[in-house]
């Protein structure tokens, strides 16, 4: 079953009514849709400021809410709500949780239509087959989440109000009962190479990827399973182990650590940040040229903990997310705290 289809298969569930009228309603909507309307809409919610966000989200819960990441005497606000503990110690595996394990969520006939609405221009942008996330099966949290983001979108543009907030992510304590709302995490990786002791330290802050399992579902599984996968995609190589990983593995040369832990009250999804560090200057003298290659292709970023002034650009780049800026922020003071930058 395809995306739209399965998430049409729900709404008609939630709503009661008889399999087929969400997609009818979203074939209606979809026809009567202004495409460059759609687009112009669309191309304004991808504008919004990661410091917008912050300025409503701010409004709504409380500018305590929002944690703050600081670097020297520069402190900047994050659209994440986090807690001291979860930066010390954070959890160290997660567990997948079933949509039919969570309390359901409740469409009311404004929500229903916004979910209309939303899959109608999902069909313009040709986006709706992305809302499901492969064995999760998380259509609630599909839709929730892209209706959260996109009315946090409209209220920073428009001011308009966030009724569906208001029913879905009311207050702290909703955003922190992660067991009794569907949601699911992501890992945001930062990346440390050490270099020749005439060359500094090298940090690259990689794309975050959903977090889930290869296997079982139902499995709890460590964040290193996922952040080890994702480093060895960002290593293509025909054979099935690539050679750097390989190096990594005979030199014991890759420490993965857990570095923070908080919830995005833009969607309410949880966020887990790492540091891998490779402390062994030999494997950037000798596969560096691999990600030099992947940062032209994908646009990574790449600089030195040496260079206070790029990490200050990096930091009041806007179009940097507030997760990428927690995982380059507690990345370094860990790196500072265990003595790895000069």
């Amino acid at each position: 079953m395809s995306g739209l289809a399965s998430t049409c298969a729900w709404v008609d569930d939630q709503a009661g009514w008889t399999p087929g009228t969400a997609r009818a309603k979203v074939a209606d909507r979809w026809s009567r849709l202004d495409v460059q309307t759609v687009h112009e809409r669309s191309a304004r919610r991808a504008g919004i400021s990661r410091e917008a966000m912050v300025r409503t989200l701010g409004e709504y819960y409380g500018g305590d809410a929002l944690h703050r990441v600081r670097f020297g005497r520069k402190s900047i606000a994050t659209t994440i709500t986090t807690r001291p503990e979860w930066l010390s110690s954070p959890p160290d595996k997660a567990m997948f949780v079933a949509p039919q394990d969570v309390r359901g969520i409740e469409l009311d006939d404004a929500a229903t239509q916004a979910v209309i609405e939303r899959l109608a221009e999902g069909i313009v942008l040709d986006t709706q087959d992305r809302a499901v996330f492969g064995a999760s099966r998380l259509t609630e949290y599909a839709v929730t989440s892209g209706l959260l983001a996109a009315e946090l979108a409209d209220s920073v543009t428009c001011k308009e109000n966030m009724p569906l907030r208001d029913r879905w992510l009311p207050d702290l304590a909703t955003a922190l009962d992660l067991g009794g709302r569907p949601c699911v995490s992501r890992v945001t990786t930062l990346y440390a190479f050490a270099r020749r002791r005439s060359e500094p330290s090298y940090v690259l802050v990689v794309p975050d990827g959903f977090h889930r399992p290869m296997i079982d579902p139902r499995a709890d599984f460590a964040i290193e399973e996922t952040v080890r996968r994702e480093f060895e995609e960002q290593l293509p190589h025909p054979n099935h182990l690539p050679e750097p990983m390989r190096w990594l593995t005979e030199h014991d040369a890759l420490h993965i650590a857990r570095t923070g832990f908080g919830i995005t009250l833009v969607n309410g999804n949880y966020e887990f940040t790492a540091l891998a560090a490779i402390d062994d200057p030999e494997f950037w003298g000798q596969y560096g040229d691999v990600w030099q290659t992947n940062r032209e292709a994908t646009g990574l970023r790449l600089c030195s903990t040496r260079d206070r002034a790029a990490l200050t650009d990096l930091l009041a780049d806007e179009s940097r997310s507030s997760a990428e800026l927690f995982a380059l922020l507690q990345g370094l003071e860990w790196l500072n705290s265990n003595q790895r930058t000069p």
